[in-house]
């Protein structure tokens, strides 16, 4: 599903940043496709969007614009492109992966944080024990090791 999407601003300043207003408008916005080099969990896939979350934004930017970004990726397109509107977020390509900001600073967002891979999985195959025996922990079962 693709959603129009437009945006008007004043021009930014700075030499690593893109004036607001030079930066193309993007039409239509669509979820990235994408296939994982390994496929993933559900898990692991959240695991890694959270971590994203985490790290990225203290590598610069504007913290508002992080939670925009994060919270119109947990949302459906058409309200993902309202709050980058009240945010005054441009999407600078169709799959939202190249962002800007009022001031010019570039947001690059990995396809991950939008969509899951088209070789997600339900969960890992868990390999067979080569004793063919249970393998479950004996501390599992309260028998010590606690600290308490």
């Amino acid at each position: 599903m693709s959603l129009p999407f437009t945006s008007d601003g004043a021009g930014g300043r700075g030499s690593s940043r893109a004036p607001y207003n030079a930066v193309p408008t993007v039409k239509k916005v669509t979820r990235p496709r994408w296939k994982a080099e390994k496929p993933m969990t559900q898990e692991e896939l959240e695991r890694r969007r959270a971590e994203f979350f985490d790290t990225e934004p203290h590598f610069g930017g504007n913290r508002v614009i992080w939670d925009t970004i994060k919270a119109a990726s947990e949302t459906d397109l058409e309200n993902g492109v309202l709050m980058f509107e009240a945010a005054g977020v441009i999407v600078a390509n169709e799959t939202m992966t190249l962002l800007y900001d009022e001031t010019g600073v570039l947001y690059s967002i990995p396809d991950y944080v939008y969509s899951a891979p088209t070789n997600l999985i339900e969960r890992r195959p868990t390999p067979p024990s080569s004793t063919g025996l249970d393998t479950e922990d004996s501390n599992a079962t309260g028998g010590g090791g606690g600290l308490g």
